[in-house]
């Protein structure tokens, strides 16, 4: 208890420092709220819902950001999906462009439209780290879920994923994201599950390293 009330000591004196600065006046509001403040502007946020949609803003921006300070050449490169790219940045994927793909991250194959990019996998040096890579790509693999509340028929949720599928095999869908330029690639449920099934069977000593290497403690 000791060790822990030790450990965020420091964040717990910046939070005071931070709070009797602006309350005190020593440093303008304007230019730092108070932490309660800041606190308090948040939990609307949540209750209203419009954290998610600022939060979505402030990303969007955060990325055009990036992509602009690559074109600027203050940055050599991003970590970004090809469909982000596709949409917001076309140019950059013509044959006549200054810009090549690097690595390819979540695939087991090499895209055909990149096959002089190696997939992540073919970089591992041995097998362990293999399985690590294996693991971190996972939440690409799943990206965004579609999910139904617990106790569904399972009639039912076949029929929701028969429709989700067919939504995404839809021609004029098809269009709209070709015309968008964004990737169309659905996974069925079961694919799913087997995903979450190879995370839930990962050695106990694969997730420990990755705990380590995404800066977190083994549990």
């Amino acid at each position: 208890m000791k060790a822990a009330l030790l450990r965020y000591l420091p964040l717990l004196l910046l939070a005071l420092a931070w709070e009797a600065s602006a309350r005190s006046g020593v440093v303008s509001t304007l230019a730092l709220p108070p932490l309660s403040a800041v606190a308090a502007a948040w939990i609307e946020l949540v209750k209203d819902g419009e954290l998610i949609t600022n939060g979505v803003a402030s990303l969007w921006r955060a990325g055009a950001g990036l992509f602009l300070a690559i074109d600027r050449k203050e940055l050599d490169g991003r970590f970004v999906g090809l469909s982000a790219v596709s949409s917001s940045k076309p140019d950059w994927l013509r044959d006549n462009s200054n810009m090549r793909a690097l690595m390819q991250f979540a695939r087991q194959t090499r895209h055909p439209n990149y096959p002089y990019a190696p997939t992540a996998r073919e970089l591992a040096t041995n097998d362990r780290a293999r399985a690590l890579i294996e693991i971190a790509e996972m939440p690409y693999l799943l990206s965004r879920p579609f999910v139904a509340p617990p106790g569904v028929p399972a009639e039912r949720a076949k029929a929701l994923e028969a429709a989700f599928l067919a939504a995404n095999d839809d021609l004029d869908y098809l269009t709209e994201a070709k015309r968008l330029q964004l990737d169309v690639s659905p996974i069925d449920g079961a694919t799913v599950l087997s995903i979450l099934d190879r995370i839930a069977q990962a050695p106990q000593e694969v997730l420990d390293e990755m705990r380590q290497v995404k800066g977190g403690s083994k549990k």
